[in-house]
């Protein structure tokens, strides 16, 4: 079947349905984080994580809005303008975006960006990785055989406070200069995500970076 074709019109601005004292998701953004520590933010803002942010904010969303409805780059809602194209109850006119926006956790998208919860692997020439926490000025070693396909699940134990890396479990504190050396390969998230890094020939973990992560390539 090809596509169906059907009139748009302007449903309103962010204004209207988001944020009345913000012009778009990334002015709301930007007011959440006004009132955090202007060390974070400027960590944040080194990072590209704002961009980020608001990147994911408009994604969820659009995919929260009805079919054929959708917020734009120029902060416009749009959508059909006639019911029988409409996607939603029934087509009756009862679509309420405040509330579709409402709904979007934009706390949690921000946690899932924030550089001082993130937690990244990196590898050295030998196969051997390493585990640095947001900023931290200490990566740890983890040696040669971490249990396969445990990085999510670590990672997201060190985040919970259930478990870190310590000496007793034998791994190895590194000053972060260490980083100057290993090839970073991946990045967890809070929220579960996991981030393999590419590079013009795929990704960039080694044996024992796949087999930690889980991947086979």
């Amino acid at each position: 079947m090809g596509d169906t074709y059907f009139t748009t019109t302007s449903y309103g601005t962010w204004v209207n349905h988001g944020d009345s004292s913000s012009e778009s998701p990334e002015a709301t953004i930007a007011d959440v984080v006004n009132g955090a520590d202007r060390e974070w933010r400027e960590r944040m803002e080194a990072a590209g994580a704002f961009e980020k942010i608001a990147d994911d904010y408009r994604d969820a969303i659009n995919e929260a809005l009805p079919d054929r409805v959708s917020l734009l780059r120029s902060n416009e809602f749009i959508g059909p303008a006639y019911e029988a194209d409409y996607t939603w109850a029934d087509g009756t006119d009862d679509l309420d975006i405040k509330e579709v926006v409402e709904g979007i956790d934009l706390d949690k998208i921000i946690e899932r960006h924030d550089v001082d919860l993130r937690i990244e692997l990196h590898e050295d020439n030998a196969g051997g990785l390493h585990l640095r926490r947001g900023d931290a000025e200490t990566v740890w070693s983890l040696g040669f055989a971490p249990e396969p396909g445990k990085f999510a699940e670590d990672a997201h134990a060190w985040h919970e406070g259930d478990w870190e890396p310590n000496e007793t479990d034998g791994q190895t504190p590194d000053p972060v200069s260490a980083l100057e050396d290993l090839e970073h390969i991946a990045t967890w998230r809070p929220g579960g995500d996991v981030e393999i890094v590419t590079g013009s020939g795929g990704p960039r973990a080694g044996g024992g970076g796949r087999a930690y992560l889980g991947t086979t390539s």
